[in-house]
């Protein structure tokens, strides 16, 4: 799935869980427990996809610069060889990976900020009816 769908969905499954409905604030306050442990956990897991990405992308690049080393007639200095093969495609879509992965992993610890501060944001409308009722 491309990043821009990931983030789309996401967007649209934010703004289900953080939606305040004046009528149903019981409802809402007993989902936002569960809705802090999924955000959490697809933070944790986009974590865990930049981990895995990084790893794969440090091996690739040391089997690169061996490969480089190699087939050189003379022999090159490890850091000639890591410029050399720094624009390889494989490497150049690893990066883009990691990059897009760094995108959603920020775009998940901000819907996951406004997930944990839900619970002021009941308490305000809570006070706020409670004035207006009076």
């Amino acid at each position: 799935m491309d990043v821009g769908d990931i983030i789309n969905q996401y967007l649209d499954e934010a703004r289900i869980d953080t939606d305040l409905d004046r009528l149903e604030v019981t409802s809402t306050q007993e989902q936002l427990v569960g809705n802090k442990h999924k955000w959490s956990a697809r933070l944790i897991n986009h974590k865990i996809n930049l981990n895995n990405l990084k790893f794969q992308r440090s091996s690739l690049l040391e089997n690169k610069i061996t490969e480089f080393q190699n087939t050189e007639p003379v022999s090159v200095p490890r850091s000639i060889a890591e410029k050399a093969v720094q624009n390889k495609k494989d490497i150049i879509t690893l990066d883009r990976k990691i990059q897009n992965e760094i995108l959603i992993i920020n775009f998940l610890e901000n819907i996951y900020k406004n997930i944990s501060f839900a619970t002021n944001d009941i308490k305000n409308l809570v006070e706020l009816m409670k004035l207006e009722t009076q």
